[in-house]
């Protein structure tokens, strides 16, 4: 967790319960802990970005952005967030939404991971489609 947001030792130890569970492959139990820790603390960049990838593993892409759009507005600097919000608006085909995502990070922060993807689109572009 960041070191800038406050949470109790209760909260510290729930949080860590989630990441056990989540590494031992119980994702809906991760997720529980997760929702409950979200009530407790809603204005948690941590802990909504953390949820949202949550629900990414589970491939429940609209929770996933939900969460990683709440995140970005709670820290709209989180480089983490906002590609889990472009990956979650590409991934439902909203390629629009996602590229506004990335205009909107790289106006408070470069990001060599959005760089790389702006690279790869126009290779894939400038090689047309394959034969």
């Amino acid at each position: 967790m960041k070191k800038s947001e406050k949470f109790s030792a209760f909260e510290k130890e729930k949080f860590s319960k989630a990441q056990e569970l989540s590494k031992s492959g119980d994702l809906h139990g991760a997720l529980e802990v997760l929702q409950e820790l979200v009530i407790m603390q809603p204005t948690s960049a941590v802990l909504c970005a953390t949820l949202a990838g949550i629900y990414w593993e589970l491939d429940d892409l609209k929770e996933a952005e939900n969460n990683f759009r709440n995140a970005v507005e709670l820290a709209p600097g989180s480089e983490t967030s906002s590609l889990g919000l472009f990956h979650c608006l590409w991934e439902q085909d909203r390629k629009d939404e996602a590229f506004e995502e990335m205009k909107r990070f790289q106006s408070v922060s470069y990001s060599k991971d959005y760089e790389d993807i702006v690279k790869e689109i126009n290779e894939d572009v400038t090689k047309g489609p394959a034969d």
